[in-house]
């Protein structure tokens, strides 16, 4: 069991991910999450007709969106983005991205709008709770902000319940997982 909590260093290119030093504890189960979660929507995503372009870019995006929960919560995730707040904004301007993607994935234009909505709801809800300087003020407006965020996407419209699944870990990995600083 020693061996699950052992530190170990991460190459410098999946700093971003990892940070500088993770347990095999917090490896393991990041990329069990992301490795499951993302069968289980492969497997779901079947029978909605999709090209193959569409499904490796639905593979790809349920891998980051899992994992990127999980990792987010760890100390090394944590660390590596306490110790670099110029690269706390980078993620946050990257994450923009991930709402679009998933709408060409889906490719139906009554998820334009709703995606648009959270788009910009999760950068408005992570830069509130980015300037929170108090990490317990911080634990509790991102509870918050993410109940609100997650009543919104469950009354929105979308046209396919597996994308309302990816929308709910987008809003989890970026509002609680990322933004609030875990000490």
């Amino acid at each position: 069991m020693k061996a699950l909590y052992k530190q170990v260093n991460i190459p410098v290119y999946l700093h971003e991910l990892h940070g500088q030093r993770a347990t095999v504890f917090d490896l393991l189960l990041t990329y069990l999450a992301a490795v499951a979660t993302t069968g289980l929507v492969l497997y779901e995503a079947r029978h909605i007709g999709m090209e193959t372009w569409q499904v490796f870019l639905l593979g790809f995006l349920t891998l980051d969106l899992a994992g990127g929960v999980v990792a987010n919560f760890t100390e090394g995730t944590n660390l590596f983005y306490k110790n670099s707040p110029g690269k706390r904004y980078f993620f946050i301007a990257i994450h923009v991205l991930q709402p679009p993607l998933l709408y060409f994935t889906f490719s139906d234009p009554a998820n334009m709008l709703p995606l648009l909505m959270i788009t910009i709801y999760a950068v408005i809800a992570m830069l509130i709770i980015n300037r929170i300087r108090e990490y317990y003020k911080q634990r509790i407006m991102g509870a918050f902000l993410l109940v609100m965020g997650l009543s919104i996407v469950f009354i929105a419209p979308f046209s396919q319940p597996l994308l309302l699944h990816l929308v709910f870990l987008y809003l989890i990995k970026l509002l609680l997982a990322f933004a609030v600083r875990w000490e």
